[in-house]
């Protein structure tokens, strides 16, 4: 890895965040499972697009954002069962609620 960073760890020591290979390359969303913390970038829209993983809930749900190319919009997201789930708006989604964690570390 180029460079990286880690945003969110789980109960089972899940780690979630983003990392990219080269400089000029975009960050995506990326975790990291134990026990050998190989890291494995999470499914993406595809092209120059860029993605951050920031929380992992229990049951290993990831939440985070897709972004767009050209103009740089950023989508709320989450990952589960491998899939990419992209939701309405802009925005992200970091697994944070008012009165609790919901399931997120």
């Amino acid at each position: 890895l180029f460079e990286s960073n880690a945003f969110g760890i789980n109960d089972s020591a899940v780690v979630v965040g983003m990392a990219h290979l080269a400089a000029d390359a975009p960050f995506r969303a990326v975790v990291w499972r134990p026990p050998g913390y190989q890291f494995e970038f999470l499914p993406d829209k595809g092209g120059r697009t860029s993605s951050a993983a920031y929380a992992v809930a229990v049951d290993g749900t990831i939440a985070g954002r897709v972004c767009d190319d050209l103009p740089a919009s950023c989508h709320p997201a989450y990952w589960s069962g491998g899939t990419l789930h992209v939701l309405d708006g802009l925005g992200l989604l970091d697994g944070r609620e008012g009165d609790g964690n919901n399931g997120f570390n």
